[in-house]
C-alpha cells in the first residue's frame, strides 16, 4: 500500500477489498488515514471504484474501526476531483436508434442516487450537495447531448425523482437546477409523445421534432413543417448526424439513408425522404403515455413540490394542467384550460389495461409508444 502510494500509481476497481482492509488495520492513524490515504485515492481513481469504497465505508459505518466515516466521506468527496458526479454523457443516445434497447436507468444512474443518498444519511451534506449542484448544472448546460434519450420517463423515475424527495423531507438543500432539468425532461415528453391532435398545414408538412434547443433540429424542422419540400440532405460529423437521427425516431413516413460524402472527409450526408403524409397520433397511444407520465410524476405531487417550483409551474409540469391531446383555446389568462373531466375519466379507465407502463421498485420499467399512426 505504502508503495502503491510512493509511485503515485492509479487505483483499480479490484483494489477496493484492499483498501477496505488497510483502513481496518491503521484506524488508530486517523491522520494518515485522513491527511494521505483518503486524498491519494481519492484523486487517482474512477468513479466505479469511488462509488464502492464510499459505500463500503457507509455498510461499516457502525464498526468502531469506522468511527470516522462521515469525514472519511468528506475527505474522499472533496478529493475526487469531480469524478462522483454524474455525467449527463451517460444518458446520451448512441448508435442507430432502431438498433437501441430502451436503456436500463435504474441501473445507470442506481449508484450515483445511492452514493448522494448515503451521503446525506451519514451527514457529508455539505459535499453532497456541492455534487448535486455540480451534476445537474451540467445536466442542464448540456441539454442538447441527453435529452432525446430514448426513455425521458425512466430518467425522471431513477434519476431527478429520488432526488427530490431528498429535498421534500428535508435532507438536503434543495438546488434549483433539479427543477430545471425535471422541466426539459416534461416539457420534452409532452412535446414528442403526446401532442395535440392538430390540423397539420396540408401537403407533405410534418409535425416538429428534435431537442428543441439546436440548429441542426430547427433546420430539420423547417424541412418537417413545410407542405412542399419532400427530401433533405444533411452533411456533417457522426455526433451530428445521430443526434438528427434520434429526432426522427422510428417514424414510419420518414425515410433516411446516410452516405459517405467523400468531399467533406470523414462527414456523410444524411438523406430524409417524405414518403407520405405524416398522420394524425392514435388517441389510444397517446392516452398510454399520457398514463406513463402521470405514474413518473404522481410520487411528487404536494405542497413541497408546489413551493419548489412554484405555482404556474408546479400546475404545468406536476398536475399537467392543459395537456390533452385535443386543441384547446387560452383562457381569459392566456393559460390553457385542463383536460375536460370525461377525457379525464376516459384515462382513468385506459389505466387497467395499460400493464406494461409499470413502476418496480426496484428498477423502472416505463414504455411509450410511436405516436404516429
Amino acid at each position: 500500500m505504502d508503495r502503491k502510494m510512493e509511485l503515485n500509481e492509479d487505483w483499480a476497481y479490484d483494489d477496493g477489498n484492499m483498501i477496505i482492509q488497510v483502513l481496518k488495520e491503521r484506524f488508530e492513524e486517523p491522520e494518515w488515514v485522513m491527511n494521505r490515504l483518503l486524498p491519494k485515492i481519492a484523486s487517482a481513481s474512477d468513479e466505479a471504484l469511488l462509488y464502492d469504497l464510499l459505500h463500503s465505508i457507509y455498510e461499516r459505518r457502525n464498526q468502531p474501526e469506522f468511527a470516522n466515516a462521515k469525514a472519511m466521506y468528506q475527505v474522499i468527496i472533496k478529493h475526487s476531483g469531480g469524478r462522483l458526479n454524474f455525467p449527463p454523457e451517460c444518458l446520451e443516445p448512441t448508435g442507430e436508434v432502431w438498433t437501441q434497447k430502451v436503456p436500463r436507468h435504474d441501473a445507470i444512474c442506481g449508484n450515483f442516487v445511492r452514493f448522494i443518498t448515503e451521503s446525506h444519511l451519514i451527514g457529508a451534506i455539505e459535499e453532497a450537495s456541492w455534487v448535486l449542484s455540480e451534476t445537474f448544472i451540467s445536466m442542464v448546460e448540456k441539454k442538447v447531448k441527453w435529452l432525446l434519450v430514448k426513455d425521458a420517463f425512466g430518467v425522471i423515475h431513477c434519476l431527478v425523482a429520488p432526488v427530490l424527495r431528498l429535498f421534500a423531507e428535508g435532507l438536503s438543500p434543495p438546488i434549483p437546477a433539479v427543477g430545471e432539468t425535471l422541466e426539459l425532461l416534461v416539457r420534452v415528453i409532452i412535446r414528442l409523445h403526446l401532442p395535440e391532435q392538430s390540423d397539420l398545414a396540408g401537403g407533405w408538412a410534418f409535425r416538429e421534432r428534435g431537442c428543441g434547443f439546436c440548429d441542426d433540429c430547427a433546420e430539420l424542422n423547417q424541412f418537417l413543417t413545410s407542405p412542399d419540400q419532400t427530401v433533405w440532405k444533411f452533411t456533417s460529423r457522426e455526433d451530428r448526424r445521430m443526434h438528427i437521427l434520434h429526432a426522427i425516431g422510428m417514424t414510419p413516413s420518414l425515410r433516411t439513408i446516410s452516405r459517405p460524402d467523400y468531399a467533406c472527409g470523414r462527414c456523410k450526408t444524411l438523406t430524409v425522404t417524405k414518403d407520405g403524409p405524416e398522420s394524425q397520433p392514435r388517441l389510444d397511444s397517446w392516452k398510454f403515455n399520457y398514463t406513463g407520465l402521470k405514474r413518473v410524476l404522481q410520487p411528487l405531487e404536494g405542497d413541497f413540490m408546489k413551493d419548489f417550483l412554484g405555482e404556474q409551474r408546479y400546475r404545468e409540469l406536476i398536475l399537467l394542467e392543459g395537456v390533452t391531446p385535443f386543441p384547446q383555446a387560452p383562457s381569459a389568462a392566456g393559460v390553457r384550460r385542463p383536460a375536460a373531466e370525461e377525457e379525464l375519466e376516459s384515462d382513468k379507465r385506459v389505466r387497467a389495461s395499460l400493464q406494461t407502463t409499470e413502476v418496480n421498485q426496484g428498477g423502472s420499467s416505463f414504455e411509450q409508444e410511436v405516436v404516429d399512426g
